[in-house]
């Protein structure tokens, strides 16, 4: 099973935990899972920035487009678009905003909602370790390492939901 393919398997478990967790229903639009992998991107691309990493915004969204992943149909401008989203919400959750990427007028309110669970947080560091591996210079993660413990973290939460019949804790 490649990385991509793996990552993909990820995002519908994240996405299924995160709804079960809010309550989301379906979406109009984009899609729970969709979100998930626009609000990782914005966060790896936001802790990059503030790590002082230097890359190519426009290099990084054409990456994810070309892996398979949940945004490979969504066009560079619609992607770029929510990532202003993705700013308003974090203003409005009272943090900044992305340098290149100034807060939209308008945002989806499940960004809110979702841009600081925990589902968010793990798909970012997956992210940016796979696109690390992708494009080859910007983020900060040894992707191997990384990703198979995150994935392996994952997978022991969703058994334990299972097991207990209980929703998982995605507040930070």
């Amino acid at each position: 099973m490649n990385q991509w393919h793996k990552f993909n398997e990820y995002v519908g478990q994240a996405a299924q935990a995160l709804k079960a967790s809010h309550g989301i229903g379906d979406q109009v639009g984009w899609s729970v899972e969709e979100s998930l992998v626009i609000c990782g991107l914005w966060q790896s691309m936001y802790q990059a920035t503030l790590d002082g990493i230097k890359f190519n915004k426009a290099a990084t969204i054409r990456a994810l487009q070309a892996t398979g992943a949940p945004l490979e149909d969504r066009s560079r401008g619609s992607i770029e678009a929510k990532l202003m989203n993705v700013s308003a919400a974090n203003v409005a959750l009272g943090g900044e905003f992305l340098k290149g990427y100034k807060p939209a007028p308008a945002r989806a309110k499940l960004l809110d909602q979702i841009l600081y669970t925990r589902p968010v947080k793990l798909v970012a560091g997956e992210l940016a370790g796979m696109l690390n591996n992708l494009i080859g210079s910007s983020y900060p993660v040894e992707i191997e390492d990384q990703v198979t413990l995150r994935w392996l973290q994952f997978q022991k939460i969703i058994t334990d939901q299972n097991a207990n019949r209980s929703t998982i804790d995605t507040r930070s």
